[in-house]
């Protein structure tokens, strides 16, 4: 039996992401992750994201995030992020480090905005900022 190499390691993980950013290779418990920012008070924060595209070669991943939400000022205040992929069942976790780039009104933003499916986009287009508090839910 071989050992596994570090190189193996990365080589499956990021296989493992790129496979769940794929839309057309089925539900992966890899396509929702948690992202740790430091809030604008300074204070750690945690949301889940949806893992859209992975670039290898980049060592890149990415994920949408409505431009009303504070995610998106803290991202801006603070560019060092922390993400977390867990497939529970299988015992896996992946754990990623490093610093996001905020991609706004360019044509990396209109080139995802113009192939997402359109029920993904649904939610961009809600009166509601992303943790308004709602009175009336119904």
């Amino acid at each position: 039996m071989s050992a596994t190499t570090v190189e193996q390691v990365l080589r499956t993980a990021w296989f493992t992401l790129a496979t769940a950013a794929n839309p057309e290779a089925g539900r992966s418990p890899f396509v929702m992750l948690s992202l740790a920012t430091i809030g604008t008070d300074g204070n750690p924060r945690v949301r889940t994201v949806v893992l859209r595209s992975v670039d290898e070669s980049a060592g890149t991943l990415l994920f949408y995030t409505d431009a009303r939400s504070t995610k998106l000022s803290e991202l801006c205040a603070h560019n060092r992020i922390a993400l977390l992929a867990c497939d529970a069942g299988a015992g896996v976790q992946i754990r990623l480090e490093g610093a996001a780039v905020v991609s706004e009104a360019d044509d990396i933003t209109k080139a995802h905005w113009d192939t997402a499916r359109k029920h993904n986009l649904l939610v961009y287009r809600t009166p509601f900022s992303p943790g308004v508090a709602i009175d009336a839910p119904a």
